[in-house]
């Protein structure tokens, strides 16, 4: 009973105090955030931790594109598609190239911004290309890797679409795609 004497006290001194009263009052002594030295030692940063603020930025860094591909014999804007699960997933646009070594005929997708190449395989006879208005589908056969010597090889199948802005630009990777698949089935036989 004492316990609820004692809280109606203090709640009824509360009310009875101006704010800054209370907060005097029922001040804490010991703060584990307040230290007892003059001044806070300050922390020397670590190996781990720079600062990025103050960083030159880097120079010649190369970002012509793609001025100087060597045997290159066709190059276009373009967006890519690959069929997923039954669906047209898009994959990003960039530059479709085409370059050409020793009679061979190599197909490059490098998307914009980073860079980075997403295709990049010779023209094969199988590589069943189809025209369609402003783009051109393919297949590609991918040889899957095993870990043991005993097993055979597999392939896996992926099928890709190129949309180009224009549709002259579409025939032309159509024509140097079965231009390439003939001379490969006539060297076949």
């Amino acid at each position: 009973m004492t316990e609820k004497k004692n809280d109606n006290e203090i709640k009824n001194n509360i009310f009875e105090k101006k704010p800054e009263e209370i907060l005097t009052e029922y001040k804490q002594k010991e703060s584990i955030f307040v230290s007892n030295e003059s001044e806070v030692q300050k922390k020397e940063p670590s190996a781990f931790l720079e600062s990025t603020v103050n960083k030159p930025s880097p120079k010649n860094v190369d970002t012509s594109g793609f001025d100087e591909i060597p045997d290159c014999i066709f190059q276009k804007e373009s967006r890519l598609y690959k069929f997923i699960n039954n669906v047209w997933s898009d994959i990003g646009r960039g530059h479709m190239i085409i370059t050409e070594t020793e009679n061979k005929k190599r197909i490059l997708f490098v998307r914009e911004g980073l860079k980075l190449t997403f295709l990049n395989f010779y023209i094969t006879y199988d590589l069943k290309a189809d025209l369609k208005e402003n783009s051109v589908s393919f297949i590609v056969y991918e040889a899957i890797e095993n870990t043991d010597e005993k097993s055979e090889t597999n392939y896996s199948c992926s099928i890709y679409a190129i949309k180009f802005k224009e549709n002259s630009s579409a025939s032309e990777f159509y024509n140097l795609i079965k231009f390439q698949e003939e001379i490969l089935e006539k060297n076949k036989e």
